[in-house]
């Protein structure tokens, strides 16, 4: 992991580890803990406009997309499932596939039933693997004081 990724990491996490408490039950942070290690210029009310937009847009693109497939199945009898990937920002991206008909288990009387118009969207979001080396490197460096805090001598 580079030097200046790893000093971010640090020192925000040094912050971050002031408003957290663990317990048994539920831990907790911060309510603000997100808002304020915004980069500067970031405000909340620029989050909230894209929350706000995200969840307008996923749906839309999602109805958009299933509906131009449903006619596309209509033309083409051959086409049973058809898949879209949304770009984003970076290499953040948002898929969705349609499949013409899908089978399902009844939980009343535990029988395969047959639908139509099966959907299945996802959301890949990169922010958290970045740099997938910086995320490693946490997650390694956590096990190994895992282990020496808690694995046998």
């Amino acid at each position: 992991m580079k030097q200046e990724l790893q000093t971010q990491i640090n020192t925000m996490a040094a912050t971050l580890a002031e408003q957290i408490e663990v317990n048994a039950t539920a831990s907790t942070i911060a309510a603000d803990a997100y808002i304020k290690t915004l980069p500067e210029g970031i405000t909340l009310e620029t989050v909230q406009k894209i929350q706000d937009h995200n969840a307008v847009f996923f749906p839309a693109v999602t109805k958009a997309f299933g509906e131009k497939a449903i006619d596309a199945m209509k033309k083409d009898k051959a086409i049973d499932t058809v898949s879209l990937s949304v770009p984003m920002v970076g290499e953040d991206k948002f898929d969705i596939s349609f499949q013409k008909q899908y089978q399902y288990m009844d939980t009343k009387t535990k029988e395969m039933k047959d639908a139509f118009g099966g959907v299945s969207a996802s959301l890949t979001v990169q922010a958290a693997r970045h740099n997938r080396g910086a995320m490693g490197s946490i997650k390694n460096d956590l096990k190994a004081q895992a282990l020496a805090a808690f694995g046998k001598d």
